[in-house]
C-alpha cells in the first residue's frame, strides 16, 4: 500500500489532503449466491445464501479535511470546515467492482464559539453509488442538514451547557450502501435533541 498525504497545521487554512492505493492478494469478502445454490429441503425459509470468498483486490481513492479560520481571535471564533472522501474498489482477480463500498461523500459547516455561545450548520451530501457488484443493488445518493446551539452558564463552580441540536433537519430518507441491513434499515430521520 501507499499514502500521501500533505498536512498543514497552522495559519488561515489547516487540514490535510491525501491519497491512496492498496493492492491485495486474497482480499476476504462475503459473496450472494443464486437461491439454487443450496437444495430447498436444507433452506426451507428461502434465505439468501452467501459464501465468503477471496480474490485479488485494488482499493485507492483521496480525501480532504480543510479549515478556513475565517475569525479566529482570543474571545471569538468563526470557522468554515470543507471535507470529501471517495474510494474505488475492484476485484483485479474478476475484474469486477467490490461490494459495500461507500460513494462519494462531501460536506461543509460553519462553525461559530465565542466561549458562551457556540452554534453550528452543516451540510452532508452523499452521492449515489452505482457502481455496484453483480449481487447489489444501487443506493440513491442522500443531503443531510444538522445544526445546534449551545449556551454556557457559569453559575459559581459548576458550569451549565443549554444546548439543542437537529440531524437530518430535512428528514431525508438515506441508506447506507455500506451496511448489510441497507434494505431494510434506513438512517434516522429527523430528529432534535435539548438538554443541560
Amino acid at each position: 500500500g501507499l499514502n500521501i498525504s500533505l498536512r498543514r497545521r497552522s495559519g488561515f487554512v489547516t487540514g490535510s489532503v491525501g491519497a491512496f492505493v492498496n493492492r491485495f492478494h486474497n482480499y476476504i469478502f462475503e459473496k450472494e449466491l443464486p437461491p439454487a445454490a443450496i437444495p430447498v429441503t436444507h433452506n426451507p425459509d428461502g434465505l439468501t445464501p452467501f459464501q465468503f470468498v477471496a480474490r485479488d483486490a485494488k482499493l485507492y481513492g483521496a480525501e480532504a479535511e480543510l479549515s478556513f479560520h475565517l475569525i479566529d481571535e482570543t474571545t471569538r471564533h468563526v470557522h468554515l470546515d470543507l471535507m470529501a472522501d471517495s474510494v474505488r474498489a475492484q476485484q483485479t482477480t474478476d475484474d469486477e467492482p467490490l461490494p459495500r463500498i461507500p460513494p462519494l461523500r462531501y460536506g461543509a459547516k460553519l462553525s461559530y464559539d465565542d466561549g458562551k455561545w457556540a452554534a453550528d450548520l452543516e451540510v452532508r451530501r452523499a452521492a449515489s453509488q452505482r457502481r455496484i457488484a453483480a449481487s447489489e443493488s444501487e443506493t440513491p445518493g442522500y443531503t443531510f442538514v444538522n445544526a445546534s446551539v449551545s449556551y454556557l452558564l457559569v453559575a459559581g463552580s459548576v458550569n451549565y451547557e443549554l444546548f439543542a441540536r437537529g440531524r437530518n433537519l430535512g428528514d431525508r430518507e438515506a441508506r447506507e450502501h455500506s451496511s448489510f441491513l441497507k434494505s431494510f434499515a434506513p438512517l434516522p430521520g429527523r430528529r432534535v435533541s435539548a438538554g443541560v
